[in-house]
């Protein structure tokens, strides 16, 4: 315990240094001034803050899957097997899709912690499915379709054709 002691002491004297260093000390001061609050309970906050981000984060992964998969996928399979109209979960799946297709944007802060709130929340609201496909996804989609149909062979076009009928 007594090397462990006198590391903690040699870090302390490190991060107390590194927070009266002049490059920082007048920036500190002004944060200080404004918060009412030392210098070291503020880095403390930061250094609780992002551990809790960061074990929140791993979390959102779940949430995502859960709310935004599992919850709409179960939903889809009673509207299957009821008969009930499959309008709403369609729009839910292409909308998802599209989140999905964003995925790659997730070097942005709390963009999991966005993508899980707005999962969630079309999973139990169609007024917002409706308008977030009717918006966005649905004339994407359509304009997609419109450059890519001129590519596409004859007999996929058919086939779709078929399926609509």
């Amino acid at each position: 315990f007594i090397i462990l002691e006198k590391n903690m002491e040699f870090l302390s004297g490190k991060i107390e240094d590194l927070l009266r260093h002049p490059k920082v000390d007048a920036h500190f001061t002004k944060v200080e001034e404004l918060t009412k609050m030392k210098r070291e309970t503020l880095l403390s906050l930061l250094l609780v803050g992002s551990v809790a981000a960061f074990v929140v984060s791993s979390w959102l992964s779940i949430l995502c899957a859960l709310g935004g998969l599992v919850l709409p996928a179960i939903k889809s399979i009673k509207a299957l097997t009821t008969g009930n109209s499959l309008d709403h979960w369609v729009k839910y799946w292409m909308i998802y899709a599209s989140i999905s297709l964003a995925d790659t944007l997730d070097f942005i802060p709390y963009y999991h912690l966005l993508k899980a709130l707005l999962l969630v929340y079309l999973s139990v609201s169609s007024v917002a499915v409706d308008k977030i496909f009717s918006g966005y996804v649905g004339p994407a989609v359509s304009e997609v379709e419109r450059h890519l149909t001129p590519y596409l062979p004859q007999s996929i076009l058919d086939e779709v054709e078929k399926k609509n009928e």
